[in-house]
């Protein structure tokens, strides 16, 4: 009895070990073609290509993510298509989030109603001239008379008509013309002679170069008398009043009397002296006139005739 129980334990043994066998030996067979393929329905392969027919899913139940990428470096995932993934969101460009960019119509921003702060109102348009009134290309304003007289320098009518500088007449501005009130001029007188006896002339003339607006008033300095009041300047830079001509004595020898200034008028005066005596005789000095602001009165006129008429010692 006992070795017909050992008997049957043995044959179920054998059994099993049979079975076994035979599972172990498909596993390894259905192991080993499916690392080999990887054909559809069959384990995703890591660091091997996979190759598979239908669209495969990968669904997990509960929160989270359902597929978590880590690498060391590059691109987490890598395609080879250019076709836009639907709602697969990417909301940074350049690293910046998608509230950095405005959103706009026909690449104008739909809210950029300001340019450096100001309000598009505050900018006119292209046809606009700010009085209510618009012109066409090529028409001109209706005040443009001056700038009609001056389409070309040829043609610049109001330009050869420009006679003045600063209110002066152009003929005043080169000599010959007018001396333009309160203006100064400055200049320098010498006579001198060998006389053979006292009373003998020798004579010089002063010219402005310009034509006063009237004739000026005379004064004579002598060598070493003190300037009138008219005559600010001195013998080194003579000065005159306005409407005035100062002649400034520097220098002379063997004269009767000093210089003897006369005839003067709007353009010069003549001016001479007479020898004391038989030698050389000389004067020589500087003069200012400055022409007059207004007309001078008659009495100032009048002294400077009387002294015109006489000998200046």
């Amino acid at each position: 009895m006992v070795r017909s129980a050992l008997s049957k334990v043995a044959w179920v043994g054998r059994t099993a070990s049979m079975v076994f066998g035979l599972a172990l030996v498909l596993a390894l067979m259905l192991g080993v073609a499916t690392m080999a393929f990887g054909a559809d329905g069959d384990f995703f392969k890591v660091g091997k290509s996979n190759l598979a027919s239908a669209v495969s899913t990968l669904t997990k139940s509960g929160a989270g993510p359902a597929l978590k990428l880590n690498v060391d470096s590059g691109a987490p995932l890598a395609v080879n298509s250019t076709t836009k993934v639907a709602k697969l969101n990417a909301d940074r460009i350049d690293n910046r989030e998608a509230s950095s960019f405005a959103n706009g119509v026909g690449g104008v921003a739909t809210n950029a109603d300001q340019l450096d702060g100001k309000d598009q109102s505050a900018f006119a348009s292209s046809s606009h001239n700010h009085d209510g009134s618009y012109y066409a290309a090529g028409s001109k304003v209706a005040d443009s008379s001056h700038a009609d007289q001056a389409d070309s320098a040829t043609n610049a009518q109001n330009a050869a008509n420009a006679d003045t500088v600063d209110g002066k007449n152009a003929a005043d501005l080169v000599p010959g013309g007018e001396l333009p009130a309160g203006t100064t001029i400055r200049g320098n007188y010498e006579m001198d002679g060998q006389a053979s006896a006292g009373g003998l002339v020798a004579g010089d003339a002063i010219s402005f170069g310009y034509t006063l607006p009237s004739n000026p008033v005379l004064r004579v300095i002598r060598s070493g008398e003190t300037p009138p009041a008219e005559c600010p300047g001195t013998t080194e830079f003579p000065q005159a009043n306005a409407g005035y001509l100062c002649v400034y004595e520097i220098g002379w020898s063997n004269t009767s009397s000093g210089p003897r200034v006369y005839l003067v008028n709007r353009m010069g005066a003549n001016i001479d002296l007479t020898s004391a005596g038989a030698g050389e005789s000389y004067s020589y000095g500087s003069w200012a006139v400055t022409a007059p602001a207004q007309q001078l009165s008659a009495a100032i006129r009048q002294s400077s005739e009387v002294q015109q008429n006489a000998d200046v010692k």
